[in-house]
Parts: C-alpha cells; sequence; structure tokens
C-alpha cells in the first residue's frame, strides 16, 4: 500500500529473514523502529481511514488516550461532547462511558466491586500467544472434506480479523452469500 518506501521494505524483509515479531539482529531491529516512526500516525485498523484519538483538550471529560491501543477509560461522565464525529472510533468510547457509569450500573443490579472497569477489549487475559499458523488446523477441516473461505484484506495492518465484516458489512455479507450459495466471488 505503498506507507513506506521500497527501500525500507526491501532492506527490512533482507535483514529480518521473515522475523519480523521477535528481531534477530541489530540491523533488523533498527529498521522495524523505522517503520514504526513512519506509520506511527497511520490507523491501523483501517489505512483508509483517519487516525483518530480520543484524549479531550479539557480536563475530566475522557481519561484515557488512544482508542485501538489497548488503554481505556475510567471515571467519564454519560454525557460528553467533543468527540470527533468524523471517527469510527468515537463509537468504541461510548459503550465504555455507559458502561461504567454508577447510575447504569445501580440500574442493571451491578454489585459494587463485582466489575473495576468494563472495558470494550481485554488485552490483559492470561494466556499465551503459542499458534504460530492456522494453516494445520485449515488443513485438518479441508482434509475431512468441509469447505474454507479465508479471505484476507491489505487495509488492516493488524490482522484483527472483525474489521472487514465491520466496516464493510454489505460487502462482506455479499461475499458470504455468494460462498455459500456456490457462486463465483
Amino acid at each position: 500500500m505503498a506507507l513506506i518506501s521500497d527501500e525500507l521494505f526491501e532492506s527490512t524483509k533482507k535483514s529480518c529473514s521473515g522475523e519480523y515479531a521477535n528481531p534477530t539482529n541489530s540491523h533488523c531491529a533498527k529498521y522495524l523502529d523505522v517503520v514504526d516512526e513512519v506509520t506511527k500516525d497511520i490507523n491501523g485498523e483501517n489505512i483508509l481511514e483517519p487516525y483518530c484519538r480520543t484524549d479531550s483538550p479539557r480536563p475530566g471529560e475522557i481519561h484515557s488516550s488512544t482508542i485501538g491501543k489497548g488503554l481505556y477509560y475510567e471515571e467519564v461522565p454519560l454525557l460528553i461532547s467533543g468527540l470527533p464525529s468524523d471517527c469510527r472510533a468515537s463509537a468504541y468510547v461510548l459503550p465504555g462511558m455507559w458502561a461504567n457509569n454508577d447510575t447504569v450500573q445501580d440500574a442493571l443490579g451491578i454489585r459494587k466491586g463485582t466489575v473495576d472497569v468494563w472495558k470494550r477489549c481485554r488485552h490483559d487475559l492470561p494466556y499465551t500467544h503459542d499458534i504460530q499458523s492456522t494453516v494445520p488446523y485449515h488443513f485438518n477441516v479441508t482434509n475431512k472434506g468441509f469447505a474454507a473461505l479465508i479471505y484476507s484484506g491489505d487495509h488492516d495492518m493488524l490482522g484483527a480479523g472483525h474489521t472487514a465484516p465491520e466496516y464493510k458489512p454489505k460487502e462482506c455479507l455479499a461475499m458470504i452469500t455468494r460462498w455459500l450459495s456456490g457462486a463465483p466471488l
């Protein structure tokens, strides 16, 4: 997608030998730092949309940092202004504001102390990322005669998996409908 120069791409590819998660040498680490620097202001979930921050310039409105970076909201008032309407991530703030509001929790019958803070995404769950490749799992399914549809996009730098149906629901529905009916994709 031309987010980095061809020279940086080739240098990084050559020095890292396919090991981008855990650099095996200082050259690889240096190039990956440069890649991170030149892409830091790009929306990793959809490179075609703006990179949005939810920080408010007015203290006390939003106690968080960047949506999608694993940081969350605490003590946010239920009624708020200043969320950028052109940013899809603004809608992600609202469930946290609602679910963490004392009045809402009382109305839902949630006992004090049951949940510290409700989070939209839990990045602190205690599990091990030990699956290096899903290919053997796909072979297991297809070798038993089941059909599998694997799609991949080029606008999601995180490989998040939920982005296409969230951002392009009509297109994804059309794709899965054609696939399930046996029509060409």
